[in-house]
Protein backbone atom coordinates (compact mmCIF):
# COMPACT_ATOMS: atom_id res chain seq x y z
CA UNK A 1 0.00 0.00 0.00
CA UNK A 2 1.32 3.43 -0.93
CA UNK A 3 -0.12 6.93 -0.84
CA UNK A 4 -1.80 6.53 -4.24
CA UNK A 5 -3.56 3.34 -3.14
CA UNK A 6 -4.74 5.08 0.03
CA UNK A 7 -6.07 8.03 -1.94
CA UNK A 8 -7.93 5.67 -4.29
CA UNK A 9 -9.56 3.87 -1.36
CA UNK A 10 -10.59 7.07 0.39
CA UNK A 11 -12.16 8.38 -2.80
CA UNK A 12 -13.95 5.09 -3.52
CA UNK A 13 -15.45 5.26 -0.03
CA UNK A 14 -17.17 8.46 -1.13
CA UNK A 15 -18.45 6.90 -4.36
CA UNK A 16 -17.77 3.26 -5.13
CA UNK A 17 -19.15 3.65 -8.66
CA UNK A 18 -16.76 6.44 -9.60
CA UNK A 19 -15.22 5.74 -12.99
CA UNK A 20 -11.49 5.15 -13.33
CA UNK A 21 -11.31 8.12 -15.72
CA UNK A 22 -12.75 10.39 -13.03
CA UNK A 23 -10.36 9.04 -10.41
CA UNK A 24 -7.46 9.38 -12.84
CA UNK A 25 -8.31 13.02 -13.45
CA UNK A 26 -8.60 13.67 -9.71
CA UNK A 27 -5.28 11.98 -8.90
CA UNK A 28 -3.53 13.10 -12.11
CA UNK A 29 -2.76 9.59 -13.25
CA UNK A 30 -3.57 7.50 -16.30
CA UNK A 31 -6.89 5.57 -16.14
CA UNK A 32 -4.96 2.35 -16.81
CA UNK A 33 -2.88 2.95 -13.67
CA UNK A 34 -6.01 3.48 -11.55
CA UNK A 35 -7.71 0.42 -13.03
CA UNK A 36 -4.62 -1.75 -12.41
CA UNK A 37 -4.35 -0.64 -8.79
CA UNK A 38 -8.05 -1.23 -8.06
CA UNK A 39 -7.90 -4.68 -9.70
CA UNK A 40 -4.80 -5.51 -7.63
CA UNK A 41 -6.45 -4.47 -4.36
CA UNK A 42 -9.54 -6.51 -5.24
CA UNK A 43 -7.45 -9.61 -6.04
CA UNK A 44 -5.44 -9.21 -2.83
CA UNK A 45 -8.62 -8.90 -0.76
CA UNK A 46 -7.96 -5.36 0.45
CA UNK A 47 -11.18 -4.47 -1.35
CA UNK A 48 -13.37 -7.43 -0.37
CA UNK A 49 -16.37 -6.42 -2.47
CA UNK A 50 -18.95 -3.67 -2.83
CA UNK A 51 -22.20 -2.92 -1.05
CA UNK A 52 -25.20 -0.75 -1.87
CA UNK A 53 -26.63 1.39 0.93
CA UNK A 54 -30.12 2.82 0.48
CA UNK A 55 -31.32 5.64 2.74
CA UNK A 56 -34.25 4.12 4.68
CA UNK A 57 -36.21 7.34 4.07
CA UNK A 58 -36.07 6.58 0.33
CA UNK A 59 -37.92 3.35 1.10
CA UNK A 60 -40.50 5.12 3.25
CA UNK A 61 -38.97 3.84 6.51
CA UNK A 62 -38.04 5.36 9.87
CA UNK A 63 -34.52 4.76 11.12
CA UNK A 64 -32.18 5.37 14.01
CA UNK A 65 -28.62 5.07 15.30
CA UNK A 66 -27.77 3.08 18.44
CA UNK A 67 -24.32 3.13 20.08
CA UNK A 68 -23.37 0.44 22.58
CA UNK A 69 -20.30 0.18 24.78
CA UNK A 70 -19.89 -3.49 24.02
CA UNK A 71 -17.58 -5.78 22.07
CA UNK A 72 -20.37 -8.28 21.51
CA UNK A 73 -21.86 -8.19 18.02
CA UNK A 74 -25.56 -8.10 17.32
CA UNK A 75 -26.46 -10.25 14.32
CA UNK A 76 -30.13 -9.38 13.90
CA UNK A 77 -31.75 -7.23 11.22
CA UNK A 78 -29.70 -4.07 10.58
CA UNK A 79 -29.19 -1.39 7.93
CA UNK A 80 -25.54 -0.73 8.75
CA UNK A 81 -22.96 -1.57 11.41
CA UNK A 82 -19.72 0.17 12.47
CA UNK A 83 -17.37 -1.59 14.86
CA UNK A 84 -15.05 0.83 16.62
CA UNK A 85 -11.69 0.52 18.33
CA UNK A 86 -12.89 2.15 21.55
CA UNK A 87 -15.15 -0.86 22.28
CA UNK A 88 -18.15 0.88 20.80
CA UNK A 89 -20.45 -0.69 18.25
CA UNK A 90 -22.74 1.51 16.18
CA UNK A 91 -25.89 0.04 14.64
CA UNK A 92 -28.39 1.59 12.26
CA UNK A 93 -31.89 0.12 12.34
CA UNK A 94 -34.99 0.83 10.25
CA UNK A 95 -38.69 0.08 10.54
CA UNK A 96 -42.06 0.89 8.98
CA UNK A 97 -43.26 2.87 12.03
CA UNK A 98 -41.85 4.58 15.12
CA UNK A 99 -43.41 1.89 17.30
CA UNK A 100 -41.71 -0.87 15.31
CA UNK A 101 -38.44 1.06 15.49
CA UNK A 102 -38.73 1.21 19.28
CA UNK A 103 -39.48 -2.52 19.40
CA UNK A 104 -36.33 -3.28 17.39
CA UNK A 105 -34.32 -1.04 19.69
CA UNK A 106 -35.63 -2.94 22.71
CA UNK A 107 -34.73 -6.31 21.16
CA UNK A 108 -31.12 -5.19 20.65
CA UNK A 109 -30.98 -3.69 24.16
CA UNK A 110 -32.14 -6.99 25.67
CA UNK A 111 -29.08 -8.65 24.14
CA UNK A 112 -26.47 -5.88 24.47
CA UNK A 113 -27.73 -3.76 27.36
CA UNK A 114 -28.94 -0.19 27.18
CA UNK A 115 -27.35 1.96 24.46
CA UNK A 116 -25.10 4.77 25.62
CA UNK A 117 -26.54 6.87 22.81
CA UNK A 118 -29.80 6.56 20.89
CA UNK A 119 -30.41 8.92 18.00
CA UNK A 120 -33.66 8.93 16.03
CA UNK A 121 -33.59 11.57 13.25
CA UNK A 122 -36.71 13.13 11.85
CA UNK A 123 -38.16 11.14 8.97
CA UNK A 124 -37.61 12.82 5.59
CA UNK A 125 -39.96 12.32 2.67
CA UNK A 126 -37.87 11.44 -0.38
CA UNK A 127 -39.48 11.35 -3.80
CA UNK A 128 -38.42 8.40 -5.92
CA UNK A 129 -40.43 6.76 -8.70
CA UNK A 130 -40.93 3.23 -10.03
CA UNK A 131 -37.87 3.46 -12.29
CA UNK A 132 -35.70 4.47 -9.32
CA UNK A 133 -36.98 1.51 -7.30
CA UNK A 134 -36.12 -0.83 -10.17
CA UNK A 135 -32.63 0.64 -10.48
CA UNK A 136 -32.11 0.32 -6.73
CA UNK A 137 -33.17 -3.32 -6.77
CA UNK A 138 -30.42 -4.14 -9.29
CA UNK A 139 -27.81 -2.06 -7.45
CA UNK A 140 -28.55 -3.91 -4.22
CA UNK A 141 -27.94 -7.24 -5.95
CA UNK A 142 -24.86 -6.07 -7.88
CA UNK A 143 -23.54 -2.65 -6.74
CA UNK A 144 -21.11 -2.23 -9.64
CA UNK A 145 -23.45 -3.49 -12.38
CA UNK A 146 -22.89 -1.53 -15.63
CA UNK A 147 -25.52 1.05 -16.54
CA UNK A 148 -26.29 -0.60 -19.88
CA UNK A 149 -27.22 -3.88 -18.16
CA UNK A 150 -29.75 -2.15 -15.90
CA UNK A 151 -31.12 -0.27 -18.92
CA UNK A 152 -31.59 -3.53 -20.83
CA UNK A 153 -33.36 -5.23 -17.93
CA UNK A 154 -35.85 -2.42 -17.24
CA UNK A 155 -36.27 -1.20 -20.83
CA UNK A 156 -35.05 2.35 -20.25
CA UNK A 157 -32.50 4.44 -22.17
CA UNK A 158 -29.02 4.05 -20.60
CA UNK A 159 -28.62 7.84 -20.35
CA UNK A 160 -31.70 8.00 -18.13
CA UNK A 161 -30.39 5.20 -15.88
CA UNK A 162 -27.01 6.96 -15.64
CA UNK A 163 -28.63 10.28 -14.68
CA UNK A 164 -30.91 8.64 -12.09
CA UNK A 165 -28.00 6.82 -10.43
CA UNK A 166 -25.88 9.98 -10.38
CA UNK A 167 -28.79 11.96 -8.91
CA UNK A 168 -29.53 9.41 -6.19
CA UNK A 169 -25.85 9.21 -5.24
CA UNK A 170 -25.51 13.01 -5.19
CA UNK A 171 -28.57 13.28 -2.92
CA UNK A 172 -27.24 10.41 -0.74
CA UNK A 173 -30.39 8.37 -1.36
CA UNK A 174 -28.11 5.59 -2.58
CA UNK A 175 -24.43 5.08 -1.86
CA UNK A 176 -22.12 2.41 -3.25
CA UNK A 177 -19.32 1.46 -0.85
CA UNK A 178 -16.25 -0.71 -1.28
CA UNK A 179 -15.94 -3.11 1.66
CA UNK A 180 -12.34 -2.56 2.69
CA UNK A 181 -10.15 -4.66 4.97
CA UNK A 182 -9.19 -1.74 7.21
CA UNK A 183 -6.50 -3.72 9.05
CA UNK A 184 -4.57 -4.03 5.80
CA UNK A 185 -5.59 -0.87 3.98
CA UNK A 186 -3.59 1.58 6.12
CA UNK A 187 -6.26 4.28 5.94
CA UNK A 188 -8.29 5.80 8.77
CA UNK A 189 -12.08 5.58 8.98
CA UNK A 190 -13.64 7.48 11.86
CA UNK A 191 -17.12 8.14 13.18
CA UNK A 192 -18.58 10.88 15.33
CA UNK A 193 -21.79 12.16 16.86
CA UNK A 194 -22.39 15.87 17.33
CA UNK A 195 -25.22 18.23 18.21
CA UNK A 196 -23.54 20.72 15.87
CA UNK A 197 -23.46 18.41 12.88
CA UNK A 198 -24.22 21.18 10.39
CA UNK A 199 -20.97 23.01 11.20
CA UNK A 200 -19.07 19.71 11.45
CA UNK A 201 -20.36 18.64 8.03
CA UNK A 202 -19.09 21.85 6.44
CA UNK A 203 -15.61 21.06 7.76
CA UNK A 204 -15.69 17.38 6.79
CA UNK A 205 -17.60 17.63 3.52
CA UNK A 206 -14.62 16.44 1.48
CA UNK A 207 -14.00 13.52 3.87
CA UNK A 208 -17.58 12.37 4.53
CA UNK A 209 -18.44 8.74 3.79
CA UNK A 210 -21.82 8.37 5.49
CA UNK A 211 -24.03 10.57 7.63
CA UNK A 212 -27.42 10.71 9.27
CA UNK A 213 -28.70 14.04 10.52
CA UNK A 214 -31.67 16.19 11.44
CA UNK A 215 -32.11 19.47 13.25
CA UNK A 216 -30.98 18.20 16.64
CA UNK A 217 -27.67 16.64 15.66
CA UNK A 218 -26.26 13.79 13.64
CA UNK A 219 -23.90 10.87 13.14
CA UNK A 220 -21.11 11.00 10.54
CA UNK A 221 -18.48 8.62 9.22
CA UNK A 222 -15.45 9.99 7.42
CA UNK A 223 -12.15 8.73 6.05
CA UNK A 224 -8.60 10.00 5.67
CA UNK A 225 -5.38 8.66 4.20
CA UNK A 226 -3.69 8.42 7.60
CA UNK A 227 -4.39 8.29 11.34
CA UNK A 228 -2.56 11.60 11.74
CA UNK A 229 -4.80 13.33 9.22
CA UNK A 230 -7.91 11.85 10.86
CA UNK A 231 -6.72 13.08 14.27
CA UNK A 232 -6.19 16.59 12.92
CA UNK A 233 -9.70 16.59 11.46
CA UNK A 234 -11.24 15.35 14.71
CA UNK A 235 -9.26 17.90 16.72
CA UNK A 236 -10.69 20.63 14.48
CA UNK A 237 -14.19 19.20 15.01
CA UNK A 238 -13.55 19.30 18.75
CA UNK A 239 -13.13 23.06 18.60
CA UNK A 240 -16.58 23.30 16.99
CA UNK A 241 -18.28 20.95 19.48
CA UNK A 242 -16.66 20.45 22.89
CA UNK A 243 -19.04 17.54 23.56
CA UNK A 244 -18.15 15.69 20.37
CA UNK A 245 -18.16 11.87 20.45
CA UNK A 246 -15.53 10.42 18.12
CA UNK A 247 -14.46 6.84 17.43
CA UNK A 248 -12.06 5.03 15.11
CA UNK A 249 -13.83 2.47 12.92
CA UNK A 250 -12.15 -0.94 12.52
CA UNK A 251 -14.79 -2.59 10.33
CA UNK A 252 -18.15 -1.77 8.77
CA UNK A 253 -21.01 -3.43 6.95
CA UNK A 254 -24.06 -2.31 4.96
CA UNK A 255 -27.01 -4.64 4.50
Amino acid sequence: MDQIDREILVDLLRNGRRKTTSLASLLRLLPQVIGYRIDKMEKEGIIKGYSCYVDPNALGLYHGILIFRNRKNYNGELVSRFECMEEFNVYQIAAKSQNELEEKSQIISEELGEPILKYIPERKILEIDKTDYEIISFLRKEPTIPVYKIAEKIGVNPSIVKKRIEFMIKEAMVRIYPIIDLERADIAVFSLFSRKIGDIYKLLNNFEVFHVESGDGGFLVGSATSIKKAKNLLDACGFIDKNLWSMLVVSYSFY
